[in-house]
């Protein structure tokens, strides 16, 4: 369309240079774009460079989601300064983004960590998205411009999709891009790790409507039932999406919600973050002492209390752990008849092991306002191969003389003292990362894990 415009700007200044001959050149002059054949391909090529200069935009949409319902929501865009409002009725949920914090409000449910990276992940997209769709979906398929058909309303044009199925699975990758991250959290693998096999389509529309008069796009719609396979988890999708495009290039105003309304409960915003804080220390502070065996590092780390308290708690979590380990080894233990005071012994030399573990907090979360989950990712021990590295050494050792039949169940437990020893001084290997939720308790302004097991099995379970 613009150059329909130069094309007619050119033709009237040649008329107007060659003014003498008026009358015969003026019957001879033509416009040269006059005879030019207005294609799809042109049309979508001006819509595109139409869209690389939009400032602010307003986007109501419609989509079904990966549990089959049906989303109505509106996005605000103020795409020179990077703000982006987001308003989903039907899960009551807002989201503003700007260059320096992403805030997630949603009235029902309290989202994790990993569900908060995949909204944020999803806005993302969709800004890319909805900023210029022409540009998004050509990055997938270079030949996207030439597989459209052209008809015409009064005031825009109607391009619909006439790519086959080879075409189609190429813009899977964008339009599906929220079914992957999903799928890929589904099976606890990262996206950029997943793998993704071609996708089965059984149907597949899109069409834009672009303005005649500004060469942007009035509306897009696009429809596909497709089976798409993420790590070895089958999925099967029926997505409707419409998107309609209003105050393009207008006067927008965003405004930052108050964060006190990201808040749980009755919670201030501020005093949900020190909590979480706190909890996240306690946590921290907590696997100092039972796991690590380390009351000192309680002390530096725990958010509560005065030194003295802090230290009597500290020496409270290492020996209930020592206590609570030593007995579960009694079990194992019993037909040796080994005394208590040497199983203590045996206790903490298999703790030292334990303390070789590597542990990351990734995440401290309110999920109400007296209660927060606290994300660990954890390394433990691999007990497959300490338990084999004990076999050998204790084998060698019967093998010696060094216990016989006759060794009494104390001699037998400085046996795998011993032996641990060996083994700890060695490189010791680790099982693969793995994330466990703790879940804390706050009361009175102290804090309390009632179920430890939750991150002890990282540390001490094989898996």
């Amino acid at each position: 369309m613009k150059r329909m415009i130069v094309g007619v700007m050119v033709g009237a200044s040649l008329m107007v240079a060659c003014s003498q001959n008026s009358i015969g050149n003026q019957a001879e002059a033509e416009d040269p774009t006059e005879n030019e054949e207005v294609t799809a391909a042109s049309i979508l090529e001006d819509a595109k460079q139409a869209h690389e200069d939009i400032q602010s935009l307003e986007v109501s949409m419609k989509e079904r989601n990966q549990f089959d319902q049906t989303e109505n929501a509106t996005l605000t865009y103020q795409f020179d300064d990077g703000v982006v409002y987001y308003e989903n009725e039907l899960i009551n949920e807002k989201i503003y983004k700007d260059s320096e914090e992403t805030m997630i409000l949603n009235e029902y449910i309290q989202l994790s960590n990993k569900e908060e990276q995949l909204r944020e992940r999803y806005i993302d997209k969709k800004t890319e998205e909805h900023q210029n769709p022409l540009a998004y979906y050509q990055q997938f398929d270079d030949a996207f411009f030439d597989l459209f058909e052209l008809s015409e309303r009064e005031d825009f044009y109607v391009l619909t999709y006439i790519g086959e199925e080879e075409s189609q699975k190429a813009l899977v990758e964008g339009f599906a891009d929220s079914f992957i991250a999903y799928s890929a959290q589904i099976t606890d693998t990262d996206l950029e790790e997943s793998t993704v096999n071609e996708p089965e389509i059984s149907s597949f529309s899109l069409s834009f409507d672009v303005d005649k008069d500004t060469s942007l796009i009035k509306g897009y719609e696009i429809r596909s039932s497709f089976i798409i396979d993420v790590n070895g988890f089958e999925n099967d999708y029926d997505f409707d999406g419409t998107y309609l495009f209003a105050n393009a290039n207008e006067d927008v105003t965003i405004d930052k919600p108050d964060q006190d309304e990201m808040a749980v409960g009755n919670l201030s915003f501020d005093d949900q973050e020190q909590y979480e804080q706190e909890a996240f220390d306690y946590v921290d502070a907590v696997i100092q002492a039972n796991i690590y065996q380390n009351v000192d590092e309680y002390v530096e780390r725990a958010p509560t209390g005065s030194e003295e308290e802090k230290r009597e708690a500290g020496d409270a979590e290492q020996q209930s752990f020592v206590e609570l380990y030593a007995m579960a080894l009694a079990v194992d233990m019993e037909e040796f008849g080994v005394e208590d005071e040497k199983l203590m012994e045996l206790s903490e030399a298999m703790l030292l092991g334990y303390s070789k573990s590597e542990y990351m907090i990734l995440d401290s979360k309110a999920v109400a306002e007296d209660t927060f989950h606290v994300t660990v990712s954890i390394q433990g021990l691999s007990q497959i191969d300490l338990s084999r590295e004990l076999d050998l050494v204790i084998t060698e050792k019967m093998m010696n003389g060094e216990i016989t039949e006759d060794s009494s169940g104390d001699e037998v437990a400085d046996a795998f003292i011993d032996s641990l020893e060996t083994i700890y001084d060695q490189n010791i290997s680790l099982n693969e990362p793995r994330d466990v939720i703790v879940e804390v308790n706050r009361a009175g302004g102290d804090y309390m894990i009632l179920d430890h097991t939750s991150y002890i099995d990282g540390f001490v379970n094989g898996y």
